[in-house]
């Protein structure tokens, strides 16, 4: 029979406060009316500067706005982060933490990031659906394209790219990295260094001609490949929700501004870790597969009614199917956002997906060990019985 080692250094005392909320860092400049969805609910009225970016919040801009968050230092990462018209992404880096690998997941649009310094074995990744862009310390942009395409630029320093399978290749000034998983895709381009800008806005441009030569076998891709994340996610979703009563009681800890402790509290995140290390594929797949469809649809109006996602419907199917879930898969997805921001802050900051990186497609029956600082086993080692 499988067992689970616990190991325990320090207990939390019952009523022990939450850190201030897992404040992460602040807006420095908006323009326009960006959101902020925090734990559910979308903030924009309140939003200023000097506004607290927290854990876990999820940022978008359309077409009109702009924003820029700045990174407290504390957190090991001092970074700044401009967010493009049109994007949507969210941030996973812990106030609790002063080393730590950050993550910033872009969904759609386009970011710049200046990563000034990071401590110690600090590092900052910026993760699309096709790659991981990995730095410590450089001044880059991140980009996607209306077909999934990603392109990886840097005005000084290198940046390590790496895509689904695990190949690595190099952004610089003056050589850009390009990643499209649909034609399973990664090179370099080459482009002059005092045309940066233009070189990205023409590289967008001719990623839309591209998209719309290709359109039916694009839009079959990602539609395929919805269905297979949204299955996904729904089982993995009632899996976690099956713990309802941990996730409720955390909640109303959270709303009292506590965190309960003593051997319950390491029991709790022993039943919740699995589930959410198992949603995170789904959830991965299907956020990146969502806005893809989303920003297509302009484009596919007039071929999607002919063109076959499986399960023997159309792409005009799947796009009526999605409108009539979208709020149902959107108030999901930030539940889940909020349960693994409850379990960082009751884990020393970290999330059960933290201490494997870049592309989080773990499959675990809870075979790992379980410590007081995340994952410290192998979940594919076969010592670890329950």
């Amino acid at each position: 029979m499988k067992r689970i080692l616990v190991s325990i250094s320090v207990f939390l005392i019952a009523g022990t406060m939450l850190a201030a909320q897992d404040s992460i860092g602040e807006i420095t400049y908006l323009d326009g009316y960006p959101e902020v969805i925090r734990d559910g609910d979308v903030l924009y009225d309140t939003l200023d500067f000097g506004f607290p970016i927290q854990n876990f919040d999820s940022i978008r801009t359309d077409e009109h706005s702009s924003v820029e968050l700045r990174l407290n230092p504390s957190t090991g990462i001092d970074a700044s982060i401009s967010v493009e018209p049109g994007t949507h992404f969210y941030v996973n880096v812990s106030s609790l933490r002063s080393e730590q690998i950050g993550s910033v997941e872009l969904l759609v649009g386009s970011i710049s990031v200046i990563a000034r310094e990071l401590a110690g074995r600090s590092r900052l990744q910026v993760r699309t659906q096709s790659s991981v862009a990995g730095v410590r310390g450089t001044t880059f942009a991140v980009t996607t394209a209306v077909g999934g395409e990603v392109l990886i630029s840097t005005e000084e320093g290198l940046v390590e790219v790496t895509d689904e399978q695990g190949f690595v290749l190099f952004a610089a000034p003056g050589e850009a990295v390009e990643v499209d998983t649909e034609r399973d895709v990664i090179r370099n381009l080459k482009y002059s260094n005092d045309a940066l800008a233009e070189f990205r806005q023409q590289w967008v441009e001719d990623r839309v001609d591209a998209f719309r030569a290709n359109a039916p076998r694009v839009l079959r891709f990602y539609g395929r490949r919805y269905l297979d994340a949204r299955e996904q996610f729904v089982q993995a979703y009632e899996e976690l929700m099956s713990h309802r009563i941990i996730i409720d009681r955390w909640i109303e800890e959270s709303r009292r501004g506590i965190i309960g402790s003593d051997m319950s509290l390491l029991q709790d995140k022993r039943r919740i870790a699995g589930p959410l290390l198992r949603i995170r594929a789904g959830m991965f797949a299907l956020e990146h597969t969502f806005t893809r469809l989303d920003q297509m649809a302009v484009y596919v109006r007039d071929i999607s009614a002919t063109v076959d996602v499986g399960d023997g419907g159309s792409a005009a199917d799947l796009y009526r199917r999605i409108a009539i879930e979208r709020a149902v898969m959107q108030q999901r997805l930030a539940t889940v956002r909020h349960i693994l921001k409850l379990y960082a802050e009751r884990n020393d900051g970290e999330t059960p997906m933290d201490a494997f990186g870049g592309f989080i497609g773990v499959d675990t029956n809870d075979d790992f060990f379980f410590g007081d600082g995340g994952f410290s086993g192998d979940p594919e080692s076969g010592d670890n019985d329950r």
